[in-house]
């Protein structure tokens, strides 16, 4: 249409006089669009949801689609528009308007704009005198045939993995939850079960029944606020943020939502402040693998060395398998670590006799452990070792070092390697951390290391005269 590709600095809007709130907006250079405005009936807010694109939808889609819009809202039975002619054989228009103009134009031929009266079929857009027509395939508005009405009908049914396939700008978070969400993290995440538990537990009961496109970056820090009052930690009230912003980009991405912003955006994560500096220096060290050696599992004090040695978790010792390690080149292939790939883990000369001891010690159980593909299988059944916490517990306290967990022994990896003078990136690679921030917090610098720092200070000022260089003895008369 000539009028749409005028190139006005201002932008133009045409008002649908059959449904309320339903206009054609224009900005400068860009595409034409369709625009529902109204006020949402439960926060008493304007809205201006988008309902399509022109020409790919018309006069009568558009309107249909806005009407589908408000019956949700509202929760009103459907309706449709009919034909009605106007007094004068008058059909239906859209009144043409350009932002910043305070009068609307053609106002003697129908009643003022947005009134809700229904109109027939439309066939101009009227803008300060300019009338432009439309062809028949552009606007069709009237009785559809029950051809066309089975066809539409067929292509709202048809299913996809996340619903309907179309937008649902008043889906509530407890619906998108069951009929998105939830069937794609169980494919997607290996931690599902812990975004189900926070769900349950903390999201939904608060927010479950809002709709989205409700939902404000306030409501959302009212949120996190009443779960610290509840007590939770710091970090649990983080995690329940990150998988509401998680379900939001989702949506977005999806398209289940309209185009809107992410009201988690906004709203800041709580500070954590549980940050733990506890590793093993050698005394400690020497006396828990006395200890070890005393233990009823003779895989651990294997286990426990290579923690101390590798710097690997818990659970990619107990699942190691013999044939993810190549002693030769001295590396370790993790097939599936906690970050999701594959990630190898170079092996020290310590680190592969500690290997090749376990095997051997594997070879001397029954025959169960000799035929599992595990590195420390469970001699009565060949499978990893479900937990080892209590023979760990008892090694531990019999060290006197009862408040050292088993992934302080990961810390005191790091540790070793930074005060050695490696540098971060080197722990960030063999530790497998995705971001340097989590590197930065197992990173931990002994106090020798940090005096050795500061001294470089007194190396660079080395030829000044200092106070104190030679004591002056002052006597008192």
């Amino acid at each position: 249409m000539a009028l749409l590709s005028l190139g006005s600095p201002d932008r133009l809007e045409f008002l649908d006089r059959s449904l309320r709130g339903l206009m054609l907006t224009k900005r400068k250079n860009g595409v034409p669009s369709w625009v529902l405005k109204y006020q949402c009936p439960r926060t008493f807010q304007m809205r201006a949801i988008p309902v399509g694109a022109y020409p790919e939808v018309d006069l009568h889609e558009a309107r249909q689609k806005g009407m589908e819009i408000i019956r949700q809202e509202y929760w009103s039975e459907q309706f449709e528009l009919i034909q009605a002619p106007m007094a004068g054989g008058a059909e239906g228009k859209l009144v043409g308007s350009e932002m910043g103009s305070s009068q609307d134009t053609d106002t003697s031929m129908a009643p003022t704009p947005l009134a809700p009266h229904p109109l027939g079929p439309m066939n101009s857009f009227e803008s300060e005198g300019v009338t432009e027509s439309l062809s028949p395939s552009d606007i069709n508005v009237g009785v559809q045939t029950p051809e066309q009405k089975s066809a539409k009908k067929a292509i709202a049914s048809v299913s996809t993995p996340f619903g309907s396939g179309r937008i649902n700008a008043f889906i509530t978070l407890n619906q998108f939850h069951l009929d998105h969400y939830l069937p794609y993290i169980k494919v997607a995440k290996r931690s599902w079960g812990t975004d189900v538990s926070v769900l349950k537990n903390h999201i939904l009961p608060m927010l479950g029944g809002y709709a989205m496109l409700d939902l404000k970056p306030f409501v959302i820090q009212e949120m996190v606020q009443a779960l610290v009052k509840k007590g939770l930690s710091p970090s649990t009230c983080n995690r329940a943020l990150i998988i509401l912003r998680f379900m939001y980009n989702c949506g977005l991405k999806w398209e289940v939502l309209p185009k809107m912003e992410n009201p988690c955006k906004n709203v800041k994560e709580l500070a954590l402040n549980n940050k733990k500096e506890r590793f093993l220096n050698g005394k400690e060290i020497s006396t828990l693998k006395l200890e070890l050696a005393k233990s009823k599992n003779k895989f651990l004090p294997y286990i426990v060395q290579l923690l101390i040695l590798t710097g690997c978790r818990r659970g990619e010792a107990l699942n190691a398998q013999i044939q993810h390690f190549d002693l030769g080149r001295g590396d370790w292939v993790v097939p599936l670590p906690k970050a999701g790939k594959a990630r190898h883990i170079p092996l020290n000369d310590l680190a592969i006799q500690t290997i090749r001891a376990a095997i051997v010690m594997k070879q001397s159980y029954n025959q169960v452990a000799k035929e599992s593909h595990f590195l420390f299988p469970n001699p009565a059944t060949g499978e990893p070792f479900q937990q080892i916490f209590y023979s760990w517990d008892k090694a531990r306290k019999a060290a006197h070092i009862d408040t050292v967990r088993m992934h302080d022994l990961r810390h005191s990896f790091a540790s070793a390697m930074v005060n050695s003078g490696m540098t971060l990136y080197d722990v960030k690679e063999i530790l497998g951390h995705s971001n340097i921030r989590t590197t930065e917090r197992y990173a931990h610098l002994s106090n020798s290391r940090l005096r050795q720092a500061a001294g470089a200070v007194s190396t660079f000022y080395e030829n000044q005269d200092w106070i104190g260089d030679a004591p002056e003895l002052v006597s008192e008369e």
